[in-house]
């Protein structure tokens, strides 16, 4: 079984859960709690495992095979009398387990396991899919609505694998139950039972090794052994029942079990096994030249790679002196450690490691047929030693049958000296049945693994089984004595030092008493083995054989594509309930208080529920999934129906949140690339902009009518103010419209913050921004020369009285484009680095800031003209360039020269500091009318400029605002 942190979670021995989806529903059956009432419903469901009363466990050991029963009886001890709920029943099996059967009783209903035909399953009475394997070797059955305080019995059958080693085999049971699951010890007596069988086969002295429980000799007969465990505990087991025992031989010893057919067959041939033992010596086994084939498509990236580098370390290390071996990987292309077979030391083992850090890479897709020629070619040359691969892959390819026709050619014209092939399969998606023919054409051995965790484990056991053979080119003439003869296998694989080897067929004649079988030892001397001829009776050899037996027929039933093998292989499968690929396991519910004459009439309408059983069928292999080099190909077997999570959330803002928190998002954003992890920060950052703005909105503009009634009040009337009240507001109101007609054009400054009761507005898209001519913007130029002129002439009145009505109405033009602003101010220009053209011919008719203003207008007009201006933008395609493009907003035109003078910069901190705005509400009038106090006005000359600074009676500067209209402030972008 997998180890790991999950492994902790899963049960370690038979139990049963309630699935609790209603709280409320959860108390003692017998004696209420009086708890307050629990609302709300549980989604996924909670497992609340239930009290044992008893169990009873019983394993029959024969012929490598351990056949396990279990019996168990549970209570619903946390569901009130008057409430009902599911109850889930999960049994972990051991190595290589198969499901064989499952029997459970409820009240007046009974639930059977059946084989059934694929084409069953369309009938109209099919229940809810609710059960199968949670994982590899892990079997699950949900009850519904079984009601509070009732007793579920339940009997559950399964096959597993014996270990062996060194002559000694063992059984490994999941049997540690966690103490919450013992019930009072003063309502219930705990009554505990292990019953054991051990048969060796043929006529050999069975030797008890080891036992993890208290078992107790009940019967010997011969080679078969019975042993006994019955007593009342005080708590349930808390460890995996084991049991090791060794069978007597010296050296290489076997037999023959044959037993006759039944009626029930549907072959009326008889049944046969050869059983050998290799004996507890150390025999000598075979010098040997290793190729391994190693898939390194893109589907093995991250463990299954990383676990099968590991591993074939470990089997290099493992390599004797005198041995060769190889490396090959393969995807899309082919890479080899080398182009010839390399010797072992350990200056050769070190270089195949560090070539295998730097060359298994995943990537790529599967090509298997390349490889294997390849490793053929290698091994074509060798003598003196046994040529061995080992091809370990995780995909399914499109020419399978042509790789097992083609080198069941090229093996066949080799003869004896043929590559013993090897094949291991990793995960759901490749074709274990093509593995395993390939490894039955090429004499070698099968294995998989379908957890993750466990790849490291399996792979060294295969390669210590396949690697150390003991006796090659074995076989047995019994032709001359029967008339017919067939193995379940294609051929008979080599006996192995690591491995027993158990053989079975069906034949039509007599067998003789003795059969002798021959074959080549390591030193190339040929062995003759005498098998004994035993007619068994009491073991029932299909129970030990039928899952090896369907799993070989199935893979010639795929080779050969014949319809009556895969007629036979359904009829064994539905004998002797053991799953195949041609037929399906439900569970039928019946009604055991039904009258026995209602049934008969009945018989028709009211058919048994049939509920199906997923998850217990590997399959052909998945081609698709190997193309598209999909990942998870480790027991990912799901139910048919989809878990739906969000059925009860409410509006899409939940919705959208519960999607990002569940286990399947965050998986998927850990596979996420850079580039995309950065689009999507982006997108979340600007939705949380976004949903702040309006908040943020109100808060200002509720801070800003607070400070506008503050200024209100405060606001001194003073004469001077009123006196040059219109030439400030004509100064004011000519800025403002400049700056709406300047903001109406330029969509380059966005406004992305705008403070006060008023919104600007923009202008629509459609309306599209005139463009003027060469000519045109000469015309201006000179027209507005004419009235600058005509202005100069009046300008020597302008240090005069400050209070003449004159002054006002014949205010210069020069000072009118002078006027600062808050906008203007950064936007002025040095007139000899930037307007050489305006400073020569009209140079000496107007002052340095109006020639900087005519200079920039006539470029902007001329930019204007050439289609360089800048455009409007939606702020649709603004926040696309913003958060989806990785370049940004491509550089604009700046309306401000790079090179600013250190009197431009004073200028611009004396105005921020000098200037403030006021807004008068006038009833009368809609528009709107802006003030500065009014200060007594003092010169300073810099470098040949005059600029006017107000102070105080004091000769302090108290200027400030007195009022702010946020309704036109606007951040630049």
């Amino acid at each position: 079984m997998e180890r790991g942190p999950d492994a902790l979670l899963l049960p370690a021995a038979p139990m049963a859960y309630a699935v609790v989806a209603d709280p409320g529903a959860v108390d003692t059956p017998d004696v209420p709690s009086y708890q307050p009432y629990v609302y709300g419903r549980l989604d996924p469901p909670a497992l609340i495992p239930l009290q044992m009363k008893e169990v009873h466990l019983a394993a029959d050991c024969a012929l490598g095979v351990a056949a396990v029963t279990l019996r168990a009886r549970w209570w619903l001890h946390c569901i009130t009398r008057s409430r009902d709920c599911d109850v889930r029943i999960i049994v972990p099996m051991g190595e290589q387990g198969s499901i064989l059967g499952a029997e459970v009783t409820v009240g007046k209903r009974s639930y059977n396991t059946q084989v059934i035909e694929v084409e069953d399953q369309s009938m109209d009475n099919i229940g809810k899919a609710d059960g199968g394997l949670l994982k590899p070797h892990m079997f699950c059955l949900t009850i519904p609505q079984v009601e509070g305080g009732a007793d579920i019995l339940a009997t559950v059958k399964w096959s597993q694998k014996l270990h062996y080693d060194n002559g000694r085999f063992s059984v490994d049971i999941p049997f540690r139950f966690p103490y919450y699951v013992n019930p009072l010890p003063k309502v219930f007596m705990k009554r505990e039972k292990i019953q054991l069988t051990v048969d060796s086969g043929f006529s050999k002295e069975v030797l008890l090794q080891g036992t993890s429980h208290p078992l107790k000799e009940k019967a010997r007969q011969g080679d078969k052994l019975s042993f006994l465990h019955e007593a009342i505990v005080e708590s349930w087991s808390s460890k995996d029942f084991t049991f090791s025992y060794s069978v007597y031989s010296g050296n290489l010893s076997g037999g023959i079990l044959v037993q006759p057919s039944t009626s029930q067959d549907s072959d009326d041939r008889d049944r046969f096994s050869i059983f050998l033992l290799p004996g507890n010596g150390n025999r000598k086994v075979f010098k040997k030249a290793v190729v391994f084939v190693v898939d390194t498509s893109g589907s093995m990236q991250g463990k299954p790679l990383e676990n099968v580098k590991n591993a074939v370390s470990t089997a290099l290390s493992e390599l004797a002196q005198g041995d060769y071996f190889n490396i090959v990987t393969f995807n899309d292309e082919l890479h080899s450690f080398s182009s010839c077979l390399e010797k072992v030391n350990e200056k050769t083992i070190a270089g195949a490691v560090d070539w295998m850090n730097q060359n298994f890479v995943a990537e790529g897709g599967t090509d298997i047929m390349h490889p294997l020629s390849e490793a053929m070619a290698l091994l074509s040359s060798v003598h003196d030693v046994l040529p061995q691969i080992f091809l370990m892959t995780d995909g399914s390819v499109d020419d399978e049958h042509d790789i097992c026709k083609t080198v069941q050619t090229e093996l066949i014209s080799r003869g004896s000296k043929s590559p013993r092939i090897s094949t291991f399969g990793l995960g759901v998606y490749c074709n274990h049945y093509f593995l395993r023919m390939l490894a039955s054409i090429g004499k070698g051995h099968y294995d998989a693994s379908l957890e993750i965790g466990s790849v490291e484990s399996r792979i060294l056991k295969w390669f210590k089984k396949a690697s150390n053979t003991a006796v090659a080119n074995f076989s047995i003439d019994a032709t001359k004595y029967l008339d017919d003869f067939e193995l379940d296998s294609e051929y008979i694989p080599d006996i192995s030092a690591e491995s027993p080897l158990c053989v079975s067929g069906k034949y039509r004649g007599k067998f003789p008493d003795t059969v002798i079988a021959k074959g080549n030892l390591a030193d190339m001397t040929e062995i003759s083995i005498e098998l004994k001829v035993q007619h068994v009776t009491d073991m029932p050899l299909d129970n030990f054989l039928a899952a090896q037996q369907i799993a070989l027929l199935t893979a010639k039933a795929w080779l050969s594509a014949d319809k009556q093998l895969e007629r036979k292989v359904m009829r064994l499968s539905i004998q002797h309930s053991v799953i195949s690929e041609y037929t399906s396991m439900v569970a039928l519910q019946t009604n055991l208080d039904a009258p026995q004459k209602v049934k008969q009439k009945q018989k028709g309408a009211n058919e048994p529920l049939r509920i199906p059983l997923h998850g217990l069928k590997l399959g052909f292999g998945d081609k698709a999934a190997t193309r598209e080099n999909l990942l998870a190909g480790f027991g990912n077997e799901k139910p048919p129906e989809t878990l739906k999570i969000f059925k009860k959330a409410g509006g899409c803002c939940s919705r959208v949140a519960d999607c990002l928190c569940c286990m399947c998002c965050i998986k998927a954003c850990n596979r996420m690339n850079d580039q995309c992890a950065i689009m999507m920060a982006q997108i979340c950052t600007a939705l949380s902009c976004l949903g702040c703005y309006e908040c943020c909105s109100e808060l200002i503009n509720w801070v800003q009518n607070r400070l506008n009634t503050k200024q209100d009040k405060k606001r001194p009337a003073t004469g001077n103010s009123a006196r040059n009240a219109p030439a400030r507001e004509h100064c004011r109101d000519q800025e403002y419209d400049a700056r709406e007609e300047r903001s109406a054009g330029d969509w380059s400054m966005l406004s992305i913050g705008t403070l006060g009761n008023e919104q600007p507005t923009a202008p629509a898209e459609d309306q599209a921004v005139p463009d003027f001519t060469v000519e045109e913007v000469k015309k201006l130029q000179d027209a507005l020369n004419k009235l600058l002129r005509r202005a100069k002439s009046k300008s020597s009145a302008r240090g005069s009285t400050a209070g003449a009505g004159d002054d006002e109405q014949n205010l210069p033009l020069d000072r009118f484009l002078n006027c600062p602003s808050s906008l203007e101010v950064d936007r002025r220009l040095s007139l000899r680095l930037q307007a050489p053209d305006a400073a020569g011919q009209n140079g000496a008719e107007f002052s340095p800031d109006t020639q900087i203003i005519l200079t920039k207008a006539r470029e902007l007009l001329a930019s204007t003209t050439g289609g360089g201006g800048v455009k409007q933008k939606s702020f649709k395609f603004l926040l696309k360039k913003m958060f989806a493009c990785r370049g940004g907003f491509a550089p604009q035109p700046s309306f401000k020269d790079p090179v600013e003078t250190k009197l431009e910069k004073l200028f611009r901190t004396m105005l921020h500091k000098k200037m403030s705005a006021a807004r008068q509400s006038n009833a009368a009038s809609s528009s709107r009318k802006y003030y500065l106090e009014d200060k007594q006005m003092e010169k300073i000359q810099m470098d040949g400029y005059y600029l006017e600074e107000e102070e105080d009676d004091n000769g302090e500067d108290v200027s400030k605002w007195d009022k702010t209209d946020s309704d036109f402030i606007v951040l630049e972008v």
